[in-house]
């Protein structure tokens, strides 16, 4: 799933530029996840947003795609920060989802 959402969105996030992350207009959950335990350490806890993204820029076409992944296990809709001021996406658990904008 992962490789062919890649696949698909190719022009951005393969030949594109990164901008930046995602910047939402509300704060997400946080989320942890322990990893295993390695060679008798205490394994680490890791704090994380439940929805994680970035904003791309095509290299040639000039459109900005705004990415978001859903860790959590709910569907979550989230207001991003766009050029053209904020709008909604939805993201179904454990998904990915994203915006294309043409400037």
């Amino acid at each position: 799933r992962v490789a062919r959402f890649r696949h698909e969105n190719r022009t951005f996030l393969a030949y594109g530029h990164l901008q930046g992350e995602l910047k939402m207009a509300e704060p997400q959950p946080i989320l942890s996840f322990t990893h295993l335990p390695t060679r008798g350490e205490k394994p680490p806890t890791i704090a994380y947003s439940a929805v994680l993204g970035s904003v791309w820029r095509e290299a040639a076409g000039g459109r900005t795609a705004y990415f978001a992944a859903n860790v959590s296990d709910m569907r979550r809709t989230v207001r991003v920060e766009t050029a053209r001021g904020p709008r909604e996406m939805t993201v179904e658990q454990h998904d990915f989802a994203r915006l294309i904008l043409e400037d």
